[in-house]
């Protein structure tokens, strides 16, 4: 399957895919039921990570927002905070206003 998978452009793609697929059906029937098993036994932590990865991207969120804030009011141009802060101009405009 991986090395068709540099083909998935081509017309015969999808045939040729769903033949594999039906050659080898208890194999990958294998492999989803082993991938369920391990999403179980690692619920606790992916859930924990997901969690952490939130709380992460928040924080990282407020501390954009309070630099974009705190250059508006020194009178920073929403152009140049744009391109401190790796945002567009429209994001600044629609955040300062």
């Amino acid at each position: 399957m991986k090395r068709y998978e540099k083909k998935k452009y081509k017309a015969y793609y999808p045939e040729l895919m769903n033949l594999i697929v039906r050659a080898n059906w208890e194999l990958i029937k294998e492999e989803k039921e082993m991938c369920e098993a391990l999403r179980e036994l690692f619920a606790d932590e992916l859930r924990e990570s997901e969690e952490n990865g939130l709380k992460q991207s928040l924080q990282n969120g407020l501390e954009l927002a309070k630099d974009i804030f705190k250059l508006f009011r020194a009178g920073v141009s929403p152009e140049e905070i744009a391109e401190r802060c790796g945002i567009s101009v429209e994001q600044v405009r629609e955040m300062v206003e």
